[in-house]
């Protein structure tokens, strides 16, 4: 997918980011995503910043005002890059500071991101953000694409019939809860600048119960090479862990899965084979979760 770059930003725009940041000297656009918008490495006279924008008329845009609310309402403490500045027109541009680093590799990293996950867990319940959409949402998602999938040849996953009866009981009530929950904490979103691990991109952020952030990214760690027990030890560090229902890891564990079936079927096709790699990784946590013989 082809992104908006910084020579896409309108003239108006750029001039009143020049008039509070100073003339720009170079530009570096990070690598497309699921998304179009610039998000752009920005080194002026004075300043180094990070700018995301996004027309007004793009599909995009909710997720770009939800950062925005986010970013104004994050408490002192939480490792997020700060918003500086924010210019509305045909555009929406948020410009953020530059946090220097690297995005985390979780098979040596995990540690120092849960240090950073249980440093924001009092920060982030009751929520700071009023108004935010409930992680139901991203779930109800989730599940549609689960029973596609379940309704069509899911010859990608075995024992099927087991994943089917867990879609078949799934609750989203035990899921609710009044965190703030990133609801998107991949490689790409955790930046580490050698002392902490930092949280951006909040984009997809929800309220819930403040185990779900955890258990979303146990597959994570499964993909980054650790067995489904190692990557659950590794979530039973967070304090909220033990409040996870069995029954609720169990559903999310079959779901994302049944999505990656659902969406190499019917997604873009140059997403299909790093779907189709990911799907080995989230299935080995479904299968432990089922216990089922591998």
């Amino acid at each position: 997918m082809r992104r908006f770059t910084w020579a896409h930003l309108p003239d108006p725009a750029k001039t009143a980011f020049e008039a509070e940041f100073g003339r720009v000297r170079h530009t570096t656009t990070t690598p497309p995503g699921l998304t179009i918008g610039i998000a752009s490495r920005v080194e002026t006279e004075r300043h180094t910043v990070f700018v995301k924008a996004v027309p007004i008329r793009s599909p995009a845009l909710p997720g770009y005002r939800r950062e925005r609310a986010v970013a104004e309402a994050l408490p002192a403490g939480v490792p997020a890059p700060r918003i500086l500045w924010v210019c509305e027109g045909g555009w929406l541009t948020l410009v953020f500071e530059y946090v220097e680093g690297r995005h985390v590799d979780l098979a040596s990293d995990a540690l120092a991101v849960m240090r950073t996950l249980t440093d924001m867990r009092d920060r982030l319940d009751p929520s700071p953000v009023p108004g935010m959409r409930s992680i139901d949402e991203k779930l109800s998602a989730f599940l549609a694409a689960a029973r596609a999938a379940l309704d069509g040849p899911a010859e990608e996953i075995a024992d099927v019939d087991a994943y089917a009866d867990v879609v078949e009981r799934a609750d989203l009530a035990a899921f609710t809860g009044t965190a703030l929950l990133h609801a998107d904490l991949t490689s790409g979103n955790l930046i580490h600048d050698g002392d902490r691990v930092w949280v951006l991109d909040w984009a997809l952020s929800s309220l819930g119960a403040p185990w779900v952030d955890v258990a979303l990214m146990v597959p994570r760690l499964t993909e980054a090479g650790f067995s489904p027990p190692e990557a659950e030890r590794w979530a039973s560090e967070h304090p909220d862990w033990r409040t996870a229902p069995a029954h609720a890891l169990d559903l999310l564990a079959v779901l994302r899965p049944l999505f990656l079936v659902e969406k190499i079927r019917t997604g873009p096709s140059w997403l299909a084979d790093g779907r189709r790699e990911a799907l080995r990784s989230h299935e080995a946590w479904a299968r432990h979760r089922l216990r089922l013989c591998t």
